[in-house]
């Protein structure tokens, strides 16, 4: 297999991570009001998406630093769709706001 090809296949990992982790971060922020212990339930819930995205990390980078640096790069990539898939449609960022209060 070519070198570009097993950044690029290692790539999609870290994004794919990315994606299960946040999508993962999402329902349980939706689900922790349903919970009886909601404390128990959001550690248990981040110790299952850390476990495995090191687990995807590890497997995938195989202790070379190249490749555990794109499977990250996939990872943040991933995050940045998910806060952008997720942001209400009429929230303003932090930049908007702070600028606001400096007119003020």
């Amino acid at each position: 297999m070519s070198h570009s090809l097993q950044l690029a296949l290692v790539f999609l990992c870290g994004f794919g991570a990315g994606l299960l982790y946040f999508s993962g971060l999402m329902v349980t922020i939706l689900k922790v009001r349903c919970a009886r212990r909601p404390g128990l339930f959001l550690m248990g819930s981040f110790i299952l998406r850390a476990a495995f995205v090191i687990g995807v990390f590890f497997a995938v980078s195989s202790g070379e630093w190249r490749t555990f640096a794109v499977c990250l790069v996939g990872f943040i990539l991933a995050r940045q769709l998910m806060v952008l898939l997720w942001r209400p449609s009429g929230s303003r960022s932090g930049k908007e706001i702070e600028a606001e209060q400096w007119k003020s």
